[in-house]
């Protein structure tokens, strides 16, 4: 019985002494094992959103530079577009006045050949000999009411008449015309123009 009691009591001795430290120590190891992971774990953490900062930055800048680049592009571009647009509007506005300006051209040459033909002697006779005999010439009036003003009547112009008959001192038919605002300072000087060449 007393050799049981000294292998219980050495036993006992033995856990004591020798197991459970060493039990202590292995729960301090893997304690410290946990601590590290953690440590390690929070490490990656912390470089995963350094990495993200930094990617993020990065990608900032490229950005910035894609749009800066773009407008080196886009600019010049959409300056000589513009330049191009203005060169093409100048030059249909000047063609539609330079068709403008050769029609009314061309009108005005064919008043002035139509007038020209009343002022035109009679064509000679068979003997062919000239009857030295002219076309009546247009008066004034008639000139503008069928050349120049063509809303003007007959009758605006015989009323003038009577006024420039009553006038005194006595004015020209296109002047009282022109108070009256049957027509313009314009349509008058041109009814002169036509006059003369007849």
């Amino acid at each position: 019985m007393a050799d049981f009691l000294q292998v219980f009591h050495n036993t006992q001795d033995f856990l004591t002494n020798h197991v459970v430290p060493f039990m202590e120590d292995a729960a301090d190891a893997v304690n410290d094992v946990e601590d590290a992971a953690d440590d390690i774990a929070k490490t990656a953490e912390e470089i995963k959103k350094q990495h993200n900062e930094a990617t993020d930055a990065l990608l900032a800048k490229k950005t910035t530079n894609a749009v800066v680049m773009s407008a080196y592009i886009i600019i010049p571009i959409a300056l000589i577009a513009g330049a191009f647009a203005i060169k093409l509007i100048y030059g249909l506005f000047t063609k539609t006045a330079d068709k403008v300006g050769a029609g009314a051209k061309t009108a005005a040459s064919k008043l002035e050949s139509v007038i020209g033909q009343f002022a035109k002697d009679e064509e000679p006779g068979a003997d062919g000999q000239n009857d030295n005999k002219k076309k009546p010439k247009l008066l004034y009036g008639e000139i503008l009411r069928r050349f120049v003003a063509t809303g003007l009547s007959e009758s605006d112009v015989n009323e003038a008449l009577e006024k420039q008959k009553t006038g005194n001192p006595r004015k020209l038919l296109g002047e009282i015309l022109e108070e009256c605002g049957q027509i313009t300072k314009a349509d008058s000087t041109r009814a002169l123009k036509i006059q003369k060449k007849r």
